[in-house]
């Protein structure tokens, strides 16, 4: 690696060890990239030169959960039986697993600068990695006859992506989470969509 690269990575690693400071002292909705850049001691040119918003900050931090919440999720396909509201279990179990790992307080975070006063500049889902995961699972469903034809697999795979979302986001709000609860409801909630597109003795 040459001096250069070397120096970049220093400065990568530097604004996120500042950002991650800054997020834990005073919650991710009140921390600024502005601010990021004056505790990593650099411009905020600079900063930008590597993350150009704070959500791009933040998907950095979370890159090694995010890579391995994926990487479950691709399991939990590849493990697909014909049974699909079983497979959609596991998947959200995973999540649920995973948002209460080493990193909750950064997700945490992450879930309550979506339901504050500035959560338009804030990342637009807790679960980031399972749309176009959803969808795949979805056609290999259909594909196997598990789901009806004539479905609209983009709706429905968004539609179950949205409850997801919205339980993970509730499930932070709680002052007192319940992750049984909430993988209960959610459960129930994907089940009785899925319902009616379930082929009869499926």
């Amino acid at each position: 690696m040459s001096i250069r690269q070397q120096n970049k990575t220093r400065t990568r690693a530097h604004i996120l060890e500042a950002a991650l400071a800054l997020i834990t002292e005073r919650g991710l909705a009140a921390t600024t990239t502005r601010e990021m850049a004056q505790r990593a001691g650099i411009s905020y040119q600079t900063l930008y030169n590597y993350f150009p918003g704070k959500h791009q900050v933040v998907q950095a931090l979370l890159a090694d959960d995010l890579g391995a919440w994926g990487l479950g999720v691709d399991g939990c396909i590849k493990r697909y039986n014909g049974n699909l509201p079983a497979t959609l279990a596991e998947i959200n179990q995973l999540g649920l697993d995973r948002l209460a790992g080493p990193q909750a307080d950064l997700w945490r975070e992450v879930g309550a600068a979506r339901t504050g006063a500035r959560a338009a500049d804030e990342p637009q889902t807790l679960n980031p990695v399972s749309h176009d995961r959803l969808h795949a699972l979805l056609a290999i469903a259909q594909g196997t006859g598990e789901l009806r034809e004539g479905i609209d697999l983009h709706l429905l795979a968004h539609t179950m992506f949205c409850l997801s979302d919205y339980a993970f986001l509730r499930h932070f709000a709680a002052n007192a989470p319940d992750a049984a609860r909430t993988f209960t409801n959610l459960h129930d909630q994907l089940t009785l969509l899925l319902t009616p597109y379930l082929r009869p003795g499926r």
